[in-house]
């Protein structure tokens, strides 16, 4: 089986790729939307429950899956290696758009559903995607 890891900053097109794919998808952004009913919420006091929630769903996966989460940094991809089942060949998707499109997409997001991602979060997890990407 195969796992697509998908790495990119915010609003870089993971998501809508991967719906397209046709393949089941663990991600955080929906596992949020789990724990608040259906409302997107980043609270840091359900972080670490959601994180472990993740890797143990993770670990249910017997076929091809998507893992979309922006995996910006080396340790993030490492610890979702560490955590599948063994066997998995493991491909990594790079998603790559510039800043100012990310701060467009963020208001348009913004327009039309509410949902909101401060611009210097996207800033900061572009550097990362760029640091891991451009070694």
């Amino acid at each position: 089986p195969k796992c697509i890891i998908l790495s990119g900053a915010p609003l870089s097109g993971k998501s809508t790729w991967a719906k397209e794919q046709g393949l089941p998808i663990l991600s955080c952004d929906r596992l949020r939307l789990e724990y608040f009913s259906g409302k997107y919420k980043f609270d840091p006091k359900v972080e670490k429950e959601i994180w472990e929630d993740f890797y143990f769903r993770l670990k249910l996966f017997n076929k091809d899956f998507i893992v979309d989460n922006t995996n910006c940094k080396q340790a993030y991809i490492n610890k979702i290696k560490e955590n599948l089942n063994p066997g998995y060949e493991i491909e990594i998707k790079k998603f790559e758009v510039s800043l100012w499109l990310s701060y467009y997409r963020n208001v348009k997001r913004w327009v039309f559903t509410g949902k909101w991602i401060p611009f210097k979060i996207i800033k900061d997890m572009k550097k990362n995607y760029n640091n891991l990407w451009k070694k």
